[in-house]
């Protein structure tokens, strides 16, 4: 509720009839039941078989809910939920089922053929490095709210160029441009920087806000394991910080400084947002204070929604095709060429610096954009168009990549351990195993796998294959058994 009160600005609230109807009759059920509380039932005589009928009754109902606590039930009853667009089976399983449904989907199942002793073996076979000295490069992990590409399918026809200088970049060889397939669409932050930041994949089965589920004190996260390599780690985003439950979240994955909207004064707002620039103003002033290598993570949040506004009126950007009116799309895209120009400051700074740095920035969404503008321009019969963003890599001195580094495309659960691997850093025996995981299947996500061949798998057939069910093992034994069994897996040797 936090969150959204937030962001609400830019979006309209509309109450329908049968809402305020369901509003008032809510609200006669609490006047109803305070007026109950207030009889006094009770006489001598008949407490304790008042007592035992209640005990009684509160048995039977205990027996009769412990079937909603198992998937399986739902499951055997064709009434699995769609968790990011619940109100398509809420028309078929009603609300309370539909509910009741999604809480028991929110929790983890323990996958089966778990134990221990697998956990221990799969360890045994990705032994963590030592974290060594603090000797690698400064890096800047950046998640740029709403950030797409719609150029990829050649649809897209604008007046002007949207992104210019990230595309110089990609297109010059100087930095790595692919595409990050995430876990949502269209909202969920959360859910894409916690892949990001831990390399748990919402494939299996995770709820959507991660930091009221998963997090706990002493999590092993890249900011924790940077820690463990002598890097400072902090996080940043110029919101409040209870968006998304990150003011206890971000502690217990190890950022030692969480900087947040209260703490920062005279922050560029534009549509009641504050801007690209403004968030990375703060990143390198958080860099210029900072002492020895750096692992910086950075929020935006210039391009949430809504883009009905009518307020980014500074530039000239026309759709030209595909044919139609797309306001919404025309407000993103003129929201997209401050992001470049913004970007192109960040990279400017840091080419100066003589301190070696790598950034990669990567989108946590597509936009909610017109579904027609998005059909028009999306890739056709590609099972992973609604869930793919673009990343790009960029470092002030030379990475060895060459031109075959680019196009590649990861899930979020990847970007971690790929950014260890291309500035040389030492790695989990997680990380590990991610880069195992990857050279096997690029793609691991709510909408089905990817093998190296380009051949599609679905979520059924994916989670019996060896390697991706020894990452459930693992995953499970790390947010649900708090990396109980064979903790050294998740961090370095000391």
């Amino acid at each position: 509720m936090g969150t959204a009160i937030n962001v609400l600005d830019n979006y309209r609230l509309e109450l329908s009839f049968p809402v305020i109807i369901s509003l008032f009759i809510l609200w006669l059920d609490i006047v109803s039941s305070f007026t109950l509380l207030r009889v006094q039932y009770y006489r001598r005589g008949l407490s304790k078989k008042r007592l035992l009928a209640g005990a009684l009754c509160l048995f039977v109902s205990f027996l009769g809910v412990q079937p909603l606590r198992s998937r399986d039930f739902f499951l055997r009853n064709g009434l699995e939920p769609a968790m990011w667009d619940p109100e398509t089976t809420q028309a078929c399983n009603g609300f309370l089922v539909n509910f009741t449904a999604m809480y028991s989907f929110s929790r983890p199942s323990e996958p089966q053929g778990y134990s221990t002793q697998k956990v221990k073996q799969i360890a045994q076979q990705y032994p963590s490095d030592l974290a060594g000295d603090a000797s690698g490069p400064n890096i800047i992990f950046i998640m740029n709210e709403s950030w797409a590409d719609f150029t990829r399918t050649g649809q897209l026809d604008t007046s002007e160029p949207v992104t210019p200088f990230i595309d110089s970049l990609a297109e010059s060889g100087e930095a790595v441009y692919g595409n990050t397939v995430v876990p949502v669409v269209g909202a969920g932050t959360s859910c894409s920087e916690f892949e990001a930041l831990t390399g748990a994949s919402y494939f299996f089965g995770l709820s959507s806000n991660p930091y009221g589920f998963y997090t706990y004190p002493g999590m092993a996260s890249s900011a924790e394991n940077m820690k463990q390599l002598g890097y400072q780690s902090r996080a940043q985003h110029l919101m409040p910080a209870a968006n998304w439950n990150r003011s206890s979240g971000f502690p217990r994955l190890g950022f030692e400084d969480f900087i947040s909207l209260e703490d920062v004064e005279d922050v560029e707002i534009f549509r009641g947002l504050p801007t690209d620039a403004a968030s990375y103003k703060e990143l390198v002033h958080m860099f210029d204070a900072g002492n020895g290598p750096q692992y910086l993570f950075c929020i935006t949040a210039q391009n949430h929604g809504g883009y009905d506004t009518g307020l980014a009126v500074n530039s000239q950007l026309e759709i030209l095709s595909p044919a139609g009116s797309y306001p919404c799309a025309q407000e993103y895209l003129r929201l997209l060429q401050k992001t470049d120009a913004a970007f192109a400051e960040l990279v400017n700074y840091f080419r100066a610096q003589p301190e070696p740095t790598i950034i990669l920035m990567f989108g946590d969404h597509l936009p909610a954009v017109e579904e027609e503008f998005l059909n028009a321009t999306l890739p056709e019969n590609d099972i992973f168009a609604l869930y793919t963003t673009p990343f790009i890599l960029w470092a002030n001195y030379d990475l060895g990549l060459d031109k075959s580094a680019s196009e590649v495309t990861m899930s979020s659960n990847y970007l971690f351990s790929y950014l260890l691997e291309t500035a040389d850093l030492p790695m989990t025996g997680l990380q590990k195993m991610l880069r195992t995981l990857y050279a096997e299947y690029p793609v691991i996500s709510v909408a089905g796998v990817l093998d190296r061949d380009g051949n599609y798998i679905n979520a059924a057939a994916a989670a019996d294959l060896p390697l991706i069910r020894d990452y459930s093992y693992m995953q499970y034994n790390y947010l649900v058994k708090h990396a109980k069994t064979a903790s050294e897996f998740y961090q370095f040797h000391q």
